[in-house]
């Protein structure tokens, strides 16, 4: 064959790009990146390739130029180099912002837990970009208390500005009321909470719309700056993925009633371990409750109750927040098993402050 010569080296080098690919893909999932989908691995390997072949043809181009062609061959030489080094170019920035994309949407937006700056709150992890609706009942006089989290990491893996957007609107109505927020690497780490008051809504169902993305959208900052994160996650040794660092963090929406002046205080009395069959109110015979007998005279007492959990710490925590540990994860880790993270949070009887709980007169207080 005319060209046989030449097609064995092409498919040398189309090996040699398919085997970085593969070390590429290795490299990633040895550092902590989800599982790479088949669709990824080829994306990585193509990649590599075109790596490999831009990397060949320049010098081989600047060979051919060394031994002066005429002037209209030359042209043809550095036209043909061009258009290699500008296929290849537009191959990886496509290809790394696809990967990403890829990598980022094994985010799972559930409710977890997450500290910056010494305080720990209950979020949800979502990938950039990302848009999040949420369908509410609002009563007639409420407010929404949501925000995100600020990471200065997040500015060392991906220099750039984020935008963070929160509409809210009756459904299918445009936004009635907004916040936006610019996030740089200049912005402390740390929570920026948001509060928006709902009374002009008047009550009703309600749709939240949280959105974040890049401040500046230009494909190719964004896909430069993907290229050298992807680079320094491959050839820095101890540098890896972490997907929190490439997430938006949003601060879970909650939507409370306003409190009313005139409504009524309650104090909430808890007592840990304190057995019901040994309280004379329940029937001990020996008057181990004498107090609360006498306040028991004139209440109502309720026979039956039943935990959300077995033993203390996530017990409070869902009578104090009426949700369930599944929901809190005070005293469980993300698959509901209790976690080393338990025995920090809970020392001596107390709360740890490492954790930032607030007590339930701390909450009260805020009201």
């Amino acid at each position: 064959m005319k060209y046989a010569k030449q097609l064995g080296y092409l498919a040398i080098l189309v090996a040699l790009g398919v085997g970085l690919g593969f070390c590429a893909r290795s490299i990633l999932v040895g550092k902590g990146a989800p599982e790479i989908s088949f669709v990824s691995s080829v994306n990585l390997m193509f990649m590599a390739t075109a790596l490999v072949l831009g990397a060949v043809i320049v010098p081989l181009t600047l060979a051919l130029l060394a031994r002066k062609p005429p002037r209209k061959s030359r042209r043809r030489i550095i036209g043909l180099m061009l258009y290699c080094i500008v296929t290849a170019t537009l191959i990886l920035l496509l290809g790394v912002r696809a990967l990403d994309r890829s990598l980022l949407t094994s985010v799972e937006e559930y409710p977890t837990r997450h500290t910056l700056g010494g305080q720990t709150r209950s979020v949800r992890m979502s990938p950039i970009p990302s848009k999040a609706i949420y369908h509410l009942e609002i009563p007639d006089r409420g407010t929404l208390h949501s925000g995100f989290g600020v990471a200065r990491e997040s500015f060392e893996a991906i220099p750039r500005a984020l935008s963070y957007d929160i509409s809210v609107s009756s459904p299918g109505k445009p936004p009635e009321m907004w916040t936006r927020k610019l996030v740089s690497a200049e912005t402390p780490t740390g929570w920026a909470d948001e509060t928006l008051d709902l009374a002009p809504l008047e009550g009703g169902a309600l749709e939240i719309i949280m959105k974040v993305d890049y401040a500046d959208s230009s494909f190719l900052s964004e896909a430069f700056s993907l290229c050298g994160y992807y680079a320094k996650l491959i050839f820095t040794p101890d540098y890896r993925f972490d997907i929190s660092v490439r997430s938006a963090v949003w601060i879970e929406p909650t939507v409370a009633p306003i409190r009313k002046p005139d409504e009524t205080n309650i104090i909430l009395i808890g007592i840990d371990a304190l057995r019901a069959d040994h309280m004379s109110a329940y029937g001990y015979e020996r008057a181990t409750t004498p107090n609360i007998d006498a306040f028991a005279e004139s209440a109502a007492i309720f026979r039956n109750s039943y935990s959300a959990a077995p033993w203390t710490l996530p017990s409070f925590f869902s009578i104090l927040t009426s949700t369930y540990p599944s929901v809190h994860q005070y005293g469980t880790n993300i698959h509901g098993e209790v976690g080393e993270r338990s025995a920090a949070i809970w020392k001596i009887g107390t709360i740890s402050p490492d954790y930032n709980i607030k007590r339930l007169a701390e909450t009260l207080r805020e009201q």
